[in-house]
């Protein structure tokens, strides 16, 4: 018989690896019953909308049963897979799983939006992380496009603090493409391609003294000006 010798780390990673797969355990057992009492709530909520239970013979019967459908629900702590979802002969809308879709997509977009409200770029990617975290396993997809260009959303982060209101949003630069493209149409054709950029050049020069009248605290006003 071959005796094994284990030393301090090795045991330290087996601990953590039973760790994990007794959480994950429990998490699937959570799951398990979660899913069993979701499809017992929408077959309670089923029969009262159509007036009978399943078998049931009523003479208050709204409609017939038309089998069920398997349905993936994203919840909070987790995905539930293939819940067993009543269908009718006419279509039947839950009152449960809308609201339900709702709830989780809602906090979601509340964490999401902390993000942004950081005080510095350091603890936007730690909210980020916990984000991903938390939620990677209720809206995947929503999570992967999340942070996927999430640095590049970041960047007005590596400017000073007064410049913020500035660049975290293009609402300003959208304003004024809108406006210049309205005072464009209104002189119908130009000569030729050089009046086009003269005009261009005169609108860029109107927004950046727009913007040097205004009174900022940074040293780098110069950041608030098109090039």
């Amino acid at each position: 018989m071959r005796t094994l010798y284990f030393n301090k780390k090795d045991l330290a990673f087996r601990e953590k690896e039973l760790r994990e797969q007794f959480w994950h355990e429990v998490e699937d057992e959570q799951l398990k019953m979660a899913k069993k009492r979701v499809e017992e709530a929408l077959e309670i909520e089923f029969s009262e909308g159509i007036g009978a239970g399943e078998y049931e013979r009523s003479v208050g019967r709204k409609m017939y049963r038309g089998g069920c459908r398997y349905r993936d629900l994203q919840t909070w702590g987790g995905r539930l897979w293939r819940v067993k979802v009543p269908k009718g002969e006419k279509g039947y809308k839950f009152k449960l799983l809308k609201p339900w879709a709702r709830h989780v997509r809602a906090k979601v977009l509340r964490q999401a939006k902390m993000v942004y409200r950081a005080r510095d770029k350091q603890q936007a990617l730690n909210r980020a992380k916990a984000l991903a975290k938390k939620w990677s396993r209720c809206e995947p997809k929503a999570i992967r496009r999340f942070m996927r260009r999430l640095d590049a959303t970041l960047t007005y982060m590596d400017f000073p603090t007064e410049l913020w209101f500035m660049l975290k949003s293009t609402n300003h630069l959208e304003r004024y493409l809108r406006e210049w493209r309205r005072r464009l149409r209104s002189m119908g054709a130009l000569q030729n391609s050089a009046s086009c950029d003269r005009i261009l050049y005169a609108l860029v020069q109107e927004y950046n003294s727009q913007k040097k009248r205004r009174t900022l605290t940074s040293t780098q006003k110069s950041e608030l000006y098109l090039t």
